[in-house]
């Protein structure tokens, strides 16, 4: 905007297996004044298609982090983006300043300048080159700065400090006992006892079912069991009677077994009817239904009035124990021998983390499963936590800290690592030049980063301006800001 001549140059590329990307064909798009010829607009547009063809094409490497360095560049020097993003960038920038843009961004092709002065040009648009500036098919060469200038960035000091060998899973939180509640007699709910979701204990009365039809049954074997009882007393009478009289030659012995029979079939009756009657005890029993655990009760499915089956799949309540409860994660084998070590050592600790919450449950490793899962190279892990506050809830995905000891080792914030193709290195400034130092990461400690070799601690390392960067590369170092 602001410009009576604009030309949006587009560049098609195209790949090759095994060469470098080559510049096929290119369009020029513009808009010039009306008092301009057009045969000059022609000859504008073809001079400026020529310039743009030897400007190397050396951005393809930077292609998916062109608009981050764009944003970069912006950043510092209040240049304007010119559309299409899908194609080689194209800056506006002031006077020749575009150029010394153009010699710290090797990424970028061109830059587009506005054009002060007359001339049929006049409004028009220069374009910045490796040639050097264009305007109106003259090459002006600006000066060149003998030096770069010095890339912008932030440092810290990589130190070498006393850090906890630790690492997280994720985990899941289960209850060390949970219990459906069901019935075991088909009734109506005559009764609820408890506030949905309320913490119970054992023997606390939760539910009662109607019960009366039992009682009554049970009411009507009892009479059959005391008549059974008589008649058993009747019996036992009759077989001692039998016995003096057999004994004197004043009945038989026909006689006698017959009531040594019925003694039995009365004795039979009255066990019979005494298993009938604790049966119906135990279901009466059963009519009333108390907490089997100590645990925090969910919401009761089922109101008084509701009738409700032994079959019924769905249960009465659910009751969960929260104190302590289970935390199992999975861990790679390859900790497996530092976590029994730290078992033997008493070093291991554990925390979990739930997200949204600063608070932290501590716990002990209390089970390791007898095998690895060979699909995955994991082994579970068991921790057992207090949890008397019940921060950690049933169900819950948490994350898991488990700390095996403590050594010492080089920590850099972990922007300060980058990663390329042989693998991560920092940036480490020394005397203002920023140079690639390789190192290896060994684990992530919060936002820091804790490194298994490359540095030796007091190291100054670049953690913010790498996009700019390259090995040796002058840099203007500052100290983040706070909170940064």
């Amino acid at each position: 905007t602001g410009f009576q001549a604009m030309f949006f140059v587009l560049i098609r590329l195209r790949a090759f297996e095994g060469k470098p990307h080559r510049r096929k064909s290119i369009r020029v798009f513009g808009v010039a004044r009306e008092d301009v010829p057009v045969q000059v607009r022609h000859e504008v547009a073809e001079q400026f298609a020529v310039q743009l063809v030897r400007a190397e094409a050396r951005f393809d490497r930077f292609r998916e982090n062109r608009e981050q360095i764009a944003s970069s560049i912006i950043q510092e020097t209040g240049a304007t983006l010119v559309p299409p993003f899908d194609h080689p960038l194209i800056i506006a920038g002031q006077g020749t300043a575009a150029l010394e843009l153009l010699e710290q961004a090797p990424q970028l092709d061109a830059l587009i300048t506005p054009v002060g002065g007359g001339g049929l040009l006049s409004g028009c648009a220069v374009a910045a080159t490796r040639s050097g500036l264009w305007s109106g098919g003259a090459v002006a060469q600006a000066p060149r700065q003998n030096a770069p200038r010095a890339v912008p960035v932030e440092i810290v000091t990589a130190t070498k400090q006393v850090v906890p060998v630790r690492i997280e899973a994720l985990g899941t939180v289960t209850p060390i006992a949970s219990v459906a509640v069901k019935p075991r007699v088909d009734s109506e709910i005559t009764g609820v006892h408890f506030r949905d979701g309320a913490m119970v204990n054992q023997g606390d009365l939760l539910f009662t079912l109607d019960s009366r039809t039992i009682e009554a049954q049970a009411r009507q074997i009892e009479g059959l069991l005391a008549g059974a009882k008589a008649n058993l007393e009747q019996a036992e009478r009759d077989v001692t009677r039998y016995t003096e009289l057999l004994a004197k030659n004043a009945t038989t012995l026909v006689t006698l077994q017959n009531a040594r029979t019925q003694v039995n079939i009365w004795r039979s009756s009255v066990d019979s009817n005494t298993a009938q009657l604790e049966n119906l005890n135990i279901q009466i029993s059963y009519c009333t239904i108390r907490a089997p655990i100590s645990g925090r009760a969910s919401m009761a499915a089922v109101k008084v009035g509701n009738l409700v089956h032994q079959a019924d799949a769905a249960p009465l309540a659910t009751i969960i124990q929260t104190a302590p409860v289970y935390v199992t994660f999975s861990l790679p084998q390859g900790y497996l021998p530092d976590l029994r070590q730290a078992l033997a050592n008493e070093s291991a600790t554990i925390e979990a983390m739930i997200p949204g919450d600063p608070r932290r449950a501590s716990g002990q490793v209390t089970m390791i499963e007898n095998s690895v899962d060979a699909p995955t190279g994991t082994v579970p892990v068991r921790a057992t936590m207090p949890n008397i506050d019940e921060l950690l809830w049933p169900g819950t995905l948490v994350t898991v800290g488990l700390t095996f000891r403590e050594e010492e080792a080089v920590t850099v914030p972990s922007t300060a690592v980058q990663v390329s193709q042989t693998g991560t290195y920092v940036f480490v400034v020394n005397n203002d030049v920023a140079t690639v130092r390789p190192v290896q990461v060994a684990r992530v400690l919060g936002s820091d980063s804790v490194l298994a070799s490359g540095l030796e601690g007091g190291e100054t390392v670049v953690t913010n301006g790498q996009l700019l960067l390259s090995n040796g590369s002058k840099v203007a170092a500052r100290v983040p800001k706070v909170g940064s």
